[in-house]
């Protein structure tokens, strides 16, 4: 997956983040880059040029960073674009 689809998808909506981590274990968070989805207060992060991407992990409300290339698979769970959406 490329740089730009992902920030695209997460700033959709709430999506699950299937990704390795550096241990190469299969992990997954819960993120989104969506302004509508950030608590009051929470500023938007700007990715930084390169290969990584900033996603805010809404379990743990805080903005996290990781590899594209560590991104095994994208689920986007609420917002335009979702699957739960597409029968509506």
């Amino acid at each position: 997956m490329n740089k730009q689809k992902l920030t695209k998808t997460l700033s959709n909506g709430i999506c699950e983040i299937i990704f390795m981590d550096e241990y190469s274990v299969e992990s997954s968070i819960i993120g989104t880059r969506a302004n509508r989805h950030l608590p009051e207060g929470v500023a938007m992060q700007h990715d930084k040029s390169g290969n990584n991407f900033d996603v805010f992990n809404v379990n743990t409300e805080q903005w996290e960073n990781y590899s594209v290339n560590s991104v095994e698979d994208v689920e986007q769970l609420t917002g335009e674009g979702a699957k739960c959406n597409e029968k509506k």
